[in-house]
């Protein structure tokens, strides 16, 4: 496999998380502007709360201008006008306080959209990092066993040069000698144990044995 490969496969999975992070803000400003403006637009309660606002703020001025003795025939006094100016703008207020109410549940509802959408996206992140962990991890696994099998055949190389320097100094005495074998066989288990128990290594250093001496 190669390693190359998985580590920047690693790397760029990294780097979306960190980028889908670092967005997630931004995201949401946008999503809230875009349904402000949605919810905004041709929305009949937000043109009726204007229509009430209107009413409402300028409910006092006209109270006034009706009760005025020109209009209305008769002279109230200040305390009475006032009375009368309070209950019409209290008239007025009621309207608008209910429109307010109706569109403060709407917009209590794009909240609810809102958090949804961040909840949404920050497990998105999350699934994003996990991803690029599994990613990393799988390159190190990857990497170790090249290295364990490197050092294996390393190993190998080495200990079949070892028998065969013997082997040539041992047939200058006229044999091969068998303690070479026992010990080779030791070497090879230890190294196997030394690497996690692979049979396999044993194996081909006891092969490697009996095909240079004949044993």
């Amino acid at each position: 496999m190669d390693l190359e490969s998985l580590r920047s496969g690693a790397d760029t999975a990294s780097l979306q998380a960190s980028t889908m992070q670092a967005s997630l803000p931004s995201v949401l400003t946008e999503l809230k502007g875009s349904l402000n403006e949605i919810f905004n637009k041709d929305n009949p309660l937000v043109k009726e709360r204007t229509g009430y606002l209107e009413n409402y703020l300028s409910a006092g001025d006209r109270a006034r201008a009706s009760y005025l003795p020109q209009k209305s025939g008769f002279a109230y006094s200040p305390t009475e006008l006032n009375a009368l100016t309070s209950s019409t703008q209290a008239s007025a207020l009621a309207p608008l306080a209910t429109v307010n109410q109706m569109l403060m549940g709407q917009y209590g509802g794009l909240k609810d959209y809102l958090g949804q959408a961040k909840d949404l996206f920050a497990a998105r992140v999350q699934a994003a990092y996990e991803n690029a962990q599994r990613m990393r991890q799988r390159y190190g696994d990857e990497a170790a066993r090249q290295q364990q099998e490197f050092e294996n055949k390393q190993a190998e190389k080495s200990f079949a040069e070892q028998v065969r320097q013997f082997n040539v100094g041992q047939s200058k005495k006229g044999g091969v000698g068998t303690d070479i074998i026992d010990w080779a066989s030791e070497y090879a288990q230890f190294k196997a144990a030394q690497s996690g128990g692979q049979s396999g290594l044993s194996n081909n250093f006891l092969k490697g044995i009996t095909n240079i001496t004949g044993f």
